[in-house]
């Protein structure tokens, strides 16, 4: 799906099949996905919706927020089994009997992001020992994420340049106890390597829900 030229509506309308296929395509015809959330980020300070004095509606996905540069994870286990009754309530249970996985899909809307991309951990470094669990508390829901406990022992890693049509898939949990990787630590970060004319980023991510059978 073209983004270049945003249409809040038509992310509405056209986004969600358009990341459910993507999906498909990693984790086989099988699956059930949903896409519970999407969110618009800038670095564009004078763009974003976080400016001092200005109301800001958490509900109004067309708002652009900043980048996040605080090391986090969406979701906890808890979190994960909380989304699940949240938005499915009524068929929670039978879904829950499987493996599920939420995912984050990471974009830019436009021009290569030189200044403030995503980086990603390495799942592998990370020790449950480390993560801390803390509360994500809106007016109409209350979830749980994680965050991690400084450490030497983390690899990072990020897509150089990435393009709009280059799509960043990452876990921010995994039900399955066998899984090499069950969650991804990730922030955005100033980019010491970039460009001073570089243009601001801006960026689209997705958030869903995957239910496969164990």
């Amino acid at each position: 799906m073209p983004l270049s030229h945003f249409d809040a509506d038509a992310v509405e309308r056209e986004y969600p099949g358009h990341v459910e296929e993507i999906v498909r395509e990693l984790v086989g015809s099988n699956a059930e996905v949903v896409m519970f959330d999407w969110r618009l980020r800038t670095s564009d300070r004078n763009h974003s919706a976080f400016r001092l004095g200005k109301e800001y509606d958490p509900n109004n996905r067309g708002l652009y927020i900043n980048p996040v540069r605080t090391v986090h994870i969406d979701q906890s286990a808890d979190g994960a089994v909380k989304r699940v009754r949240h938005h499915l309530a009524e068929r929670a249970d039978q879904l829950l009997q499987g493996r599920l996985r939420v995912l984050n899909l990471w974009r830019p809307l436009r021009y290569p992001v030189q200044d403030y991309p995503l980086a990603v951990c390495d799942a592998t470094t990370i020790s449950s020992e480390l993560l801390v669990k803390a509360a994500y508390i809106r007016e109409d829901y209350h979830g749980e994420s994680l965050y991690p406990l400084q450490s030497d022992q983390y690899k990072w890693y990020y897509l150089s340049n990435q393009r709009s049509d280059e799509v960043l898939i990452f876990k921010s949990y995994d039900s399955s106890a066998s899984a090499k990787a069950r969650y991804c630590p990730h922030a955005s970060f100033e980019n010491p390597f970039a460009q001073a004319d570089a243009p601001c980023r801006e960026s689209i991510e997705a958030r869903v829900l995957v239910f496969t059978p164990e």
